[in-house]
């Protein structure tokens, strides 16, 4: 278990928890998150995500899973609506198999 940073949990207690926090899944953060704000919905920041994937595959990645699994990422910016978010999720489990 990580222990939440006092510093950002000192923050946190400072403002009333919101709804919805998108945070780039920093573990000092994410765990004062759950410490403080456990009612609060967290989002993984999508462009911090998206930096991530092109990081482990590069920019041009040589097979096909690789360019199949970059273009998912890169879809991730522009899912708008629940359909479109299932549509992602079902692309990601097809790419798995």
């Amino acid at each position: 278990m990580v222990l939440p940073d006092r510093r950002w949990a000192a923050l946190l207690g400072r403002f009333p928890a919101p709804r919805v926090v998108i945070t780039d899944d920093g573990s000092g953060i994410a765990a004062a998150l759950s410490e403080c704000w456990s009612e609060t919905a967290v989002q993984r920041c999508l462009v911090h995500v998206q930096r991530n994937v092109r990081t482990y595959l590069t920019g041009r990645p040589r097979t096909e899973a690789g360019k199949a699994l970059l273009r998912l990422g890169r879809a991730l910016t522009r899912i708008h609506a629940p359909a479109e978010a299932a549509a992602w999720l079902a692309a990601l489990h097809d790419w798995h198999q």
